[in-house]
């Protein structure tokens, strides 16, 4: 081993064994693993203004009274009991035995209707953020052809997250079925996620303006819904038939410090997944 790879041997030691240098991941429940019960049915990530009432999966809940879903192996149904989904297909979660699945659009795509809808995942993070701090935010995702023999299958661009002082909470009326933009990170315009069999990671970089203790994340609207159909049975896109369906996992918030370096960027990604 020359000088420069024992050099490099020490760096990569002295990341993964230093939690003083960054902090923890701040999603209490990054993988859905932490249950108060297995799942039943469909739809149960509940709506909880009051964030003391966790159906399925623990600290998570969704900021408008729509239904958003989890799944386990230990599900009773065959809807929600990984990884044979009777309407999503065949899906292992990026890791461990659980994960949650959202609807990112379902409406008319070239049209703004009141049957447009989205729905969100939402949890408070263990410690307010910092202001001037920079915090890699990431999670994975993975689209299913969801109920395909009754909508338009499609990818829509720009999702991500945001994160907020106050808790999002919003009582659905139509035609407000969604959250208003901007989004904190997301994926660019025109960037379609299309690979129903393996997972994608959403990352970016946010500087904190202080206190923030929420994190939403979603598809967050924009007056343009961008999609590229995959699979078309009902073949009229004018209608409300169209729908982007995801899986999530492996949700992370962590303090990078002053780091810019790819590699501490891959120890910090590495760590969100190993806490």
């Amino acid at each position: 081993m020359n000088k420069y790879s024992v050099r490099y041997f020490i760096l990569i030691l002295s990341l993964v064994y230093s939690n003083l240098i960054y902090g923890q991941n701040l999603v209490k429940n990054p993988g859905f693993e932490l249950k108060n019960a297995c799942p039943t049915d469909r739809g149960q990530i509940n709506y909880c203004p009051a964030y003391n009432h966790f159906q399925t999966a623990i600290e998570w809940v969704s900021p408008l009274n729509t239904t958003p879903d989890y799944f386990n192996r230990c599900g009773t149904a065959s809807t929600i009991k990984l990884p044979n989904l009777l309407i999503d297909g065949y899906h292992e979660p990026h890791s461990g035995d659980a994960c949650a699945g959202i609807t990112m659009f379902s409406g008319a795509v070239y049209k703004d209707t009141s049957d447009y809808w989205a729905e969100y995942l939402e949890t408070r993070l263990a410690d307010k953020l910092i202001a001037g701090h920079t915090y890699y935010v990431s999670y994975y995702i993975c689209p299913t052809y969801h109920a395909k023999k009754v909508f338009n299958i499609i990818a829509i661009d720009n999702i991500g997250a945001r994160l907020t002082v106050n808790m999002l909470d919003t009582i659905c009326k139509s035609p407000m079925y969604f959250l208003n933009g901007p989004a904190d990170i997301q994926t660019p315009t025109g960037f379609f996620i299309t690979d129903t069999t393996e997972w994608t990671l959403i990352s970016g970089q946010y500087t904190a303006t202080g206190g923030e203790q929420w994190l939403t994340l979603g598809s967050f609207y924009h007056s343009n819904i961008n999609a590229k159909m995959l699979y078309l049975p009902i073949n009229n896109t004018d209608t409300s038939n169209s729908a982007c369906y995801m899986l999530v996992d492996d949700v992370c918030v962590i303090d990078m410090g002053t780091a810019q370096h790819l590699l501490i960027l891959r120890y910090i990604h590495l760590n969100c997944l190993l806490k």
